[in-house]
């Protein structure tokens, strides 16, 4: 009787054990998701402007709902943006949920928006403010500038 007991005992402890390491794995999971999520192991180098004018987009993956609608509209804008529509200029997007720094280095804080940067990488043209929930980018008025700086206007 007392080896039935201590076989119990041992196989309660197996099943504790096991319990806890599939709990510690699904933490680690959890962790190196979010880990990969907010990009907390990107390399937070500086930008590495072109020596050209550039257009930076900023945008997040990050949200309620309702702001989702708002960033992926812009991302779809961006996407059917065609290079001759924006006359061939580099276009860099940022993700603000994973490189913050970048948000705070150009004064970035509401998303979707976007910079005009001239060839020494200072701000000629900004645009935060959303036109509307599903085309919150204004891409005529930055076609413009663009025209603008490239004939030297």
């Amino acid at each position: 009787m007392d080896r039935v007991n201590f076989d119990s005992s041992s196989t309660r402890r197996k099943r504790q054990v096991l319990g806890l390491l599939l709990i510690v794995l699904i933490l680690t999971g959890i962790l190196g998701y979010k880990i990969y999520d907010e990009g907390w192991l990107l390399p937070r180098a500086a930008l590495d402007l072109p020596e050209e004018p550039v257009l930076l987009f900023f945008n997040r993956h990050k949200g309620c709902e309702c702001v989702l609608l708002v960033y992926r509209s812009a991302d779809k804008q961006i996407q059917d943006w065609t290079e001759s529509q924006r006359n061939g200029l580099t276009l860099i997007r940022v993700d603000l949920d994973r490189r913050p720094d970048l948000g705070a280095q150009f004064g970035i804080y509401r998303v979707p928006a976007m910079l005009l940067l001239d060839a020494e990488g200072r701000e000629i043209f900004r645009q935060e403010e959303r036109l509307s929930d599903t085309r919150p980018l204004d891409l005529a008025a930055f076609e413009a500038r663009i025209e603008e700086v490239l004939n030297g206007d």
